[in-house]
């Protein structure tokens, strides 16, 4: 069964509580530029008690503020805004509940409501979610695509500068053909020359991630040869700790299909993560498919690291798919991230 892909981008910002009653509190002042001080006083001449604090050395700041009494968060790089955050009030609690009515995941309890605008994105609500006992961050956009997670996204750039300098170089290093991986390929030879002029890796765009114990994480989307965009998973050293299906390319047949053949998980390591899914309260009725194929369950390599990745999904009564998880593991078989994707009637 072809992947079920759910065109959105999350946005997830928890906003911060400003207590000073100070306005333009710096800290640390030596490192938060003029310029980004002044572009949002330019932008919100009436905000008061703003904090600004860096999220990324010498890259990405973040101020805080109230206007009008309500909570304000705004992240910028040195050349732009990159998202808006607003505390929504609690009102949203019952039309999320009527939205999200008939949906795995309905009946969880939400707060901390906010408003999340990117720029040339649908505005997007956000909450937090608690499920089955787990705190997850919740976010709808005005199409009716549904993200749900334990991690929530602090900002996302499109500029590659933005991120560490190790994950610069990694990107880097591989934004340029490698003939020799290409020829390696049992490929049909027809197929091989499509692949030598292109760069293996293409940066496209870059997300930070807060993990529940407050530790960064570098998700970052490439292109491969030019053919699929795929995700790297690195920690907050820059480390990377999980790859996508990059291998794939070993079992293409051609370039219509870029699924590739048959899962290369052993049976006793399937047998393993079924098991784990079968236990999961919120993987009840969703389901890897018989037979498992690569695009449901995948042995990852990739940069000299192994990971796992699957995807469950919901069967409808109809023969739709609208929900999904996916579910990444690292090479210790230990739970790396979980994303639920859906969309609302």
């Amino acid at each position: 069964m072809k992947r079920l892909k759910v065109l959105i981008t999350a946005i997830v910002f928890l906003i911060q509580a400003c207590n000073s009653g100070k306005d333009h509190v710096v800290e640390p002042a030596e490192q938060v530029p003029a310029t980004f001080i002044a572009s949002v006083k330019e932008k919100y001449p009436t905000a008061t008690a703003v904090k600004f604090s860096v999220l990324e050395e010498n890259k990405v700041y973040q101020a805080n503020f109230k206007m009008s009494g309500t909570a304000v968060s705004v992240v910028s790089n040195n050349q732009e805004f990159l998202t808006t955050a607003r505390v929504a009030g609690e009102s949203f609690h019952d039309s999320l509940q009527v939205k999200l009515a008939g949906l795995a995941i309905a009946g969880g309890v939400s707060s901390n409501y906010r408003i999340v605008e990117i720029p040339g994105q649908p505005q997007r609500h956000v909450t937090d979610y608690l499920l089955n006992g787990v705190n997850y961050t919740l976010s709808i956009n005005t199409n009716g695509y549904v993200q749900m997670a334990t991690r929530q996204l602090s900002y996302e750039t499109k500029s590659l500068n933005d991120l560490p300098e190790a994950i610069q170089k990694f990107v880097n290093d591989r934004n340029k053909p490698n003939p020799a991986y290409v020829a390696s390929l049992q490929l049909e030879e027809q197929l091989k020359p499509h692949l030598l002029d292109k760069n293996e890796l293409t940066y496209k765009s870059g997300s930070v991630f807060l993990t529940t114990n407050g530790t960064k994480r570098y998700h970052v989307m490439v292109s491969y040869y030019g053919m699929t965009d795929l995700p790297l998973l690195f920690d907050e050293h820059a480390n990377l700790i999980w790859v996508s299906n990059f291998n794939r390319v070993e079992s293409f047949t051609n370039f219509d299909s870029l699924t590739g053949g048959l899962t290369k998980i052993s049976d006793s390591d399937l047998s393993h993560f079924k098991n784990l899914f079968n236990s999961g309260a919120e993987f009840q009725n969703f389901a890897l498919g018989n037979p498992v194929s690569n695009t449901r369950a995948s042995l990852n390599v990739y940069g000299g690291l192994t990971s796992y990745e699957f995807l469950l999904i919901k069967q409808q009564s109809n023969g739709t798919a609208n929900e999904s998880w996916n579910l990444c593991f690292d090479s210790n078989k230990n739970l790396i991230s979980s994303t639920y994707f859906g969309q609302t009637n």
